[in-house]
């Protein structure tokens, strides 16, 4: 594994991850999702997400504790956004905000930071 490549791909991830919670947010204001709420629950269908599906060729790199916890922390990450994005498309405004702000996403968007970070650091 490229330490640049993976630290680029990083930061990539967590600006892209990061603009989620402002287009979750403009989402609710508005009613229109950027995509629908089924593609953003998918954890493979981001850019970050194919570039890590395209490592598990890697052994060493899918060996990796702090690659698995990347993914699966990124997976949890997408479960929290596409159920905020689940309330946004039947119009239940309140509970997607309340949700975008709670503690679900809140920790899911921690945990994806933290296990990336790990990963970076440890590699």
């Amino acid at each position: 594994m490229d330490k640049a490549v993976l630290t680029s791909q990083i930061k990539d991830a967590l600006n892209a991850h990061e603009g989620w919670k402002i287009k979750l947010g403009d989402a609710i204001n508005s009613g229109v999702l950027p995509k629908p709420a089924k593609d953003i629950c998918m954890d493979n269908q981001c850019s970050f997400g194919k570039w890590l599906l395209s490592l598990e060729k890697d052994p060493a790199v899918k060996a990796s504790p702090h690659y698995a916890a990347v993914v699966r922390a990124h997976s949890a990450f997408h479960r929290e956004a596409g159920r905020v994005a689940s309330h946004i498309e039947v119009g239940q405004k309140g509970i997607a905000q309340d949700a975008l702000q709670g503690m679900a996403f809140r920790d899911a968007t921690n945990r994806l930071t933290s296990a990336m970070a790990d990963w970076q650091r440890n590699t």
